[in-house]
């Protein structure tokens, strides 16, 4: 970034319930992700690499597991990631920020960026500050381009010519597409840079207001026809609306971002869902995966919970997978999945298209079809598991729709199958 200074402040999220159960035991950004990962260490890396230098991870939701990744990957080289508690739990987005504000007085910055903590993407951030300053905004919203049926899964920017921002919707049916561009909206990426002064006034006023209690409709309604009294304390309902009223809103097109060696094709996946943290890893795998994490030019840094390598029987069939360090393939079938640390995988069992999140062992001759296991678990030998939702279920495990099975951590088989 230059002799720009930032202050980069990261969301560590709530509790992450539509992540259940692989929140359970731990926040949605610390859970693992690409066999040797997890979620916040592309956030992290994006900064760093972009060489931001004050950076702070606002958490408040089972911090323990988060704390202990970021003290034991970032702080050490010269990097330095602090870490900041709620001293009352933050009642939305907006909020978090709002409650320490006191760190844009302290850094005195030229951008203050906020980032989700649970979004997976590539990014050189100094490419979007650049953009900022440039149009001297109050603020920048990223923006990846989505085709118009897809509208419904975002919050929507409407741009004229030069990408001032002219409207916002949440999760519209019948978007206005972008400028030249008919065929596709731009979705807010949750990903914004902030005029300080600016933004801390408009927190300020937020803060006033009262937060409605309840999620329904009713409460949303509530909100967007009082503005002046009502307030879900929330970046994207409250504090855009407001911004957009009276200064200077613009849209980044992400499209436009590069990283040496990234694929063309712009990726972002918020990990909002079960299921979306499924096709994460399914858009990592094969040939030409739409995201890779191993850029030598842009490293995605982590902590390494294992360091020999993989060992693979030689009649093992392993196609299309992602292995971390310590993985043990005996004489078996590991299609299109990823495997972390330390999973042992034995005789003759065929696992496909499922993900070990560490601490694995898969008995002889078992069957696993689209599963994601969680740290801690031994599958028993001969267990079938992701053929029959019933049985499934009647085991306790979590089955999503669209037929992904998940055994949460620790989960201990009372018999063999």
């Amino acid at each position: 970034m230059g002799e720009i200074v930032t202050l980069d402040l990261v969301l560590g999220g709530g509790e992450g319930s539509r992540l259940f159960p692989l929140t359970g035991k731990r926040a949605k950004p610390a859970v693992p992700i690409g066999a040797k990962y997890r979620v916040i260490d592309p956030v992290l890396s994006n900064i760093v690499n972009s060489g931001g230098e004050h950076i702070y991870v606002l958490i408040q939701y089972k911090p323990d597991s988060l704390i202990r990744h970021v003290n034991n990957v970032w702080n050490k080289e010269g990097i330095r990631v602090n870490i900041r508690r709620a001293d009352h739990k933050y009642d939305g987005t907006a909020d978090a920020v709002y409650q320490n504000r006191d760190l844009i007085s302290k850094i005195n910055p030229d951008v203050v960026n906020v980032f989700g903590g649970d979004h997976i993407y590539l990014m050189d951030v100094s490419q979007m500050n650049n953009f900022h300053l440039d149009n001297k905004a109050d603020l920048t919203i990223a923006a990846i381009p989505v085709p118009l049926g897809e509208s419904r899964k975002f919050g929507v920017l409407e741009v004229d010519e030069k990408w001032l921002v002219t409207g916002f919707e949440e999760k519209p049916a019948n978007p206005k597409p972008i400028p030249r561009n008919p065929e596709f909206c731009l979705a807010s990426m949750g990903i914004y840079n902030f005029n300080p002064k600016r933004v801390v006034r408009y927190l300020e006023t937020d803060a006033r207001k009262t937060k409605p209690e309840g999620e329904s409709e009713e409460v949303l309604e509530l909100v967007r026809s009082n503005p002046q009294l009502y307030s879900l304390h929330d970046f994207g309902h409250n504090i855009i609306s407001a911004m957009m009223e009276e200064g200077r809103v613009f849209a980044y097109n992400f499209a436009n971002n590069r990283i040496v060696g990234a694929p063309a094709a712009p990726y972002w996946r918020d990990i909002g869902k079960l299921i979306d943290f499924y096709n994460v890893h399914r858009d990592m795998m094969g040939n030409n995966p739409a995201i890779r994490l191993d850029l030598p030019d842009w490293p995605v840094r982590t902590f390494k919970e294992a360091h020999k390598k993989p060992r693979i029987n030689p009649a093992a069939q392993v196609l299309e997978s992602i292995l971390a360090e310590g993985v043990i393939i005996g004489k078996s079938v590991v299609d299109e999945s990823s495997i972390s640390y330390n999973v042992k995988v034995g005789e003759r069992a065929v696992v496909t298209q499922s993900i070990f999140l560490g601490n694995v062992t898969v008995g002889s001759r078992a069957r696993l079809n689209r599963v994601i296991v969680d740290k801690n678990v031994r599958i028993p030998g001969g267990a079938e598991i992701g053929f029959y939702k019933d049985e499934d279920q009647a085991r306790g495990f979590t089955v999503v729709p669209g037929g992904i099975t998940v055994i949460s951590r620790d989960y201990k088989f009372h018999r063999t199958a």
